[in-house]
């Protein structure tokens, strides 16, 4: 997933590198990158969240004090993780309700 949205983050770079205004960036293949790079980008978020609460929640020891730590390092990782993932789906669907706003641009 991670080699994935490299690639299209360096496909829409390739695409837009030379625009010189915003009308250069509404190429039909440009906005269909970003909108692919955006929809990666939010996917690897929450499943790299989502992999790391499982091998956190596996590796509780049964000794308090670990597991307070690991308690804490995941509720830290959901509540940064929920933020970010709902930025990027609110950015995510602000682009394909208003295509023709500087967003989707």
């Amino acid at each position: 997933m991670i080699a994935c949205k490299l690639l299209l983050i360096l496909v829409y770079y390739d695409k837009v590198a030379n625009a010189t205004d915003f009308a250069q960036l509404s190429i039909p293949s440009a906005v269909a990158l970003k909108k692919a790079a955006n929809a990666m980008m939010f996917s690897t978020d929450v499943a790299l969240a989502t992999s790391l609460c499982i091998v956190l929640h596996r590796k509780r020891s049964g000794f308090g004090a670990t597991d307070s730590i690991l308690k804490l390092i995941t509720t830290y990782t959901i509540s940064t993780s929920l933020i970010t993932a709902a930025l990027m789906l609110v950015g995510f669907i602000a682009m394909f309700t208003t295509p023709s706003s500087f967003v989707a641009q």
